[in-house]
């Protein structure tokens, strides 16, 4: 039986590249998405003082404390403790300064120079009039996966976190002498976490590599009128995770001239399989 109806030399090569850009801009889109990561290896460093490293005295402002993740896919990180103590008044706007990074059977905690160890919560991570933090310097990029603590007075624990990445060699000590929160947000992304009450708690964040970076900040909640009360808490663990062959994600968006090239390419192979079978 004839066909009824039979496409022109002009409408099959039409046809081939109306189809072949489909299927390119397909591609793209999903090239373009943002697929979860996956992250092969856990990292977890445990502030219990089993493997330890301090530089400096235990007290002393400006120390540091390095640890080793177990395992064989070890990560280095350095913590080291600050406050906003610059220019000292107890309100938002001041600079930072070192501080000392002490450690407890319960964990991490910042001493500021201005603390007194028998006035609670002083020895701990706070926001008792001033705002205190820890820096968390890692040998490579990790994906923050959580933040565990152990709160004390009010038993709250709400925290302000920021990940991103230096260009810095590990072995040259990241120094926040005179910046501020602002300069935080300028340089790294920035979550927060909530907790009404309770005394140890594990504060969670997504694997999708949004915050994946060599620097992890722990802060005790910059916005503390959140529920009225102040935060103080040690820092127990920290934990995160890695993908060996896979650099951090790239929030970079492909030029439009690579999206084109692209979508010719992948429309150009398409033609040439579909001219293949009907020769």
């Amino acid at each position: 039986m004839e066909k009824l109806f039979k496409m022109k030399p002009w409408d099959t090569a039409h046809h081939r590249l109306t189809s072949g850009l489909a299927i390119g801009a397909a591609c793209v889109a999903l090239l373009t998405a943002a697929p979860a990561q996956a992250f092969d290896f856990d990292v977890d460093w445990t502030f219990n003082g089993y493997g330890e490293v301090l530089v400096g005295g235990d007290s002393s402002l400006g120390n540091s404390r390095t640890y080793q993740s177990g395992g064989s896919d070890s990560v280095t990180l350095r913590a080291t403790g600050w406050s906003d103590t610059g220019g000292y008044t107890p309100a938002i706007g001041n600079t930072f300064e070192a501080a000392s990074l002490r450690r407890w059977s319960t964990g991490l905690a910042v001493e500021n120079k201005y603390y007194n160890d028998s006035n609670n919560p002083e020895h701990a991570v706070d926001n008792n009039n001033n705002y205190d933090f820890v820096v968390f310097e890692l040998d490579r990029a990790v994906n923050l996966s959580s933040v565990t603590m152990n709160a004390y007075g009010t038993g709250d624990s709400d925290i302000t976190v920021w990940v991103g990445n230096t260009d810095s060699d590990f072995s040259t000590q990241l120094d926040l002498t005179g910046m501020d929160f602002t300069d935080l947000d300028n340089m790294f992304a920035r979550d927060e976490n909530y907790e009404s009450g309770g005394s140890t708690r594990t504060a969670t964040f997504p694997q999708d590599g949004n915050l994946m970076g060599n620097v992890i900040i722990v802060a005790a909640s910059i916005l503390p009128t959140y529920n009225g009360k102040k935060d103080y808490f040690k820092l127990k663990q920290l934990a995160g995770g890695y993908d060996e062959t896979t650099p951090p994600p790239s929030t970079e968006v492909p030029e439009p001239s690579s999206l084109a090239v692209i979508v010719f390419g992948l429309a150009g192979i398409h033609l040439m399989r579909r001219r293949r079978k009907t020769v």
